[in-house]
């Protein structure tokens, strides 16, 4: 088997997964509910994303909780274009359904942000996920 032909069966594998998953928490970490599938297939619904709280160092690609102003929390990809940030879901734009035979969007981007703007809003870089909350658990709005 060539190195292209394992790469391709890998991406169809569901058990492929890009992430670390983790079974005990390092102590700079702690874990968030995922409550949707935007993250997916790197964090799916019901699982918990493991995040650095120690780690804010904004990564082209990279997956981070966030903390609006408003005390809500998510997870969220950043991306730049070398001058600018933004943050959306890692599924991008997509129609996730109808309303009364109206089409319903998900995955809008917020920004463009300046790099130490978005750094102060960041609570940590995911580094992983768990099946269960492996102790310190941040809930989905500040407290």
């Amino acid at each position: 088997m060539d190195m292209r032909s394992g790469m391709r069966a890998n991406r169809r594998d569901p058990n492929f997964r890009a992430l670390t998953p983790f079974t005990r928490l390092p102590s700079n970490a702690c874990t968030f509910s995922v409550e949707n599938d935007a993250s997916a297939p790197h964090l799916l619904k019901g699982e918990f994303a493991v995040v650095d709280t120690d780690d804010c160092e904004l990564q082209h690609g990279e997956l981070y909780v966030i903390q609006y102003m408003s005390g809500r929390r998510e997870v969220v990809q950043a991306r730049t274009d070398r001058t600018f940030w933004w943050v959306g879901d890692l599924r991008g734009y997509r129609q996730t359904g109808l309303i009364s035979g109206i089409p319903v969007f998900e995955g809008l981007v917020d920004g463009p942000y300046e790099r130490e703007h978005l750094q102060s809003k960041l609570v940590g870089r995911i580094i992983g996920f768990a099946s269960m909350p492996l102790g310190a658990v941040l809930s989905s709005y500040r407290q």
